[in-house]
């Protein structure tokens, strides 16, 4: 992680505390952190930003539960199993808070970032904000003007084929990529970002999603080989 991104981390925790603190008094935040009224009075009136450590501590723990808890609240779902979950991924409150918890879950820094279009683009764009990278999004037609891709294709169950192009360019040799996503179904769609990835001889460092469904999350873990991290999994 760079200079840089450690001091957003620890800002974010910050962020993080006065999310809590609402509604809430200091003596709660205290049960809560295990953290000082003191320590904590300090944060959250930003007099003094919490150590890497301590900000890591706050991310991991009351951060990310919190987070959870925010879009646990703003998901529907219907009798046919389908969800929305356009209040997560159209809420700035939200999509500001996630990359913080991608941090912390990834050892590695990324690169670059890369989405499919399109309701994986807000989240994939606040991630690579936070680590000051490019995000790179994938199609499911060539754009016009565009004369050379990076294609993949993979075959579904019903016998039509999924493929995504990507302009040529868009990943160097050598990088490292986080793939990221709304939500991953079936992992059809990164399974073929996953292909894309290293025929441009690219590493795919790891996958992010907010949701996922059933076995979704280790199935695709175990077809990419690589770390697989999801803040909300739906049966």
């Amino acid at each position: 992680m760079s200079r840089l991104s450690e001091v957003k981390l620890r800002v974010e925790a910050v962020e993080f505390l006065r999310l809590l603190k609402e509604g809430r008094s200091y003596a709660d935040l205290q049960s809560m952190t295990g953290f000082s009224v003191t320590d904590l009075s300090r944060y959250v009136n930003g007099k003094v930003l919490p150590d890497l450590e301590r900000a890591r501590e706050i991310v991991e723990s009351s951060g990310e539960n919190f987070l959870v808890e925010e879009i646990e609240k703003r998901i529907e779902r219907d009798e046919g199993g389908y969800i929305d979950h356009s209040q997560v991924v159209f809420s700035t409150k939200v999509l500001k808070r996630i990359p913080a918890v991608v941090a912390e879950r990834f050892e590695r820094a990324p690169d670059l970032v890369l989405t499919a279009a399109a309701d994986g683009i807000p989240v994939a764009g606040k991630i690579a904000d936070f680590y000051d990278v490019d995000c790179s999004y994938a199609k499911k037609e060539k754009e016009t003007g565009v004369h050379s891709f990076l294609e993949a294709s993979t075959i579904l169950e019903t016998g039509m084929t999924l493929t995504y192009y990507l302009p040529a360019g868009s990943i160097s040799p050598g990088e490292k990529v986080l793939m990221v996503d709304d939500l991953i179904r079936t992992g059809h769609t990164q399974r073929t970002l996953g292909e894309i990835v290293r025929s441009a001889g690219a590493d795919l460092c790891g996958v992010f999603a907010v949701f996922s469904f059933g076995e979704a999350r280790q199935e695709l873990e175990d077809l990419l080989n690589c770390e697989v991290e999801v803040l909300v999994e739906l049966d």
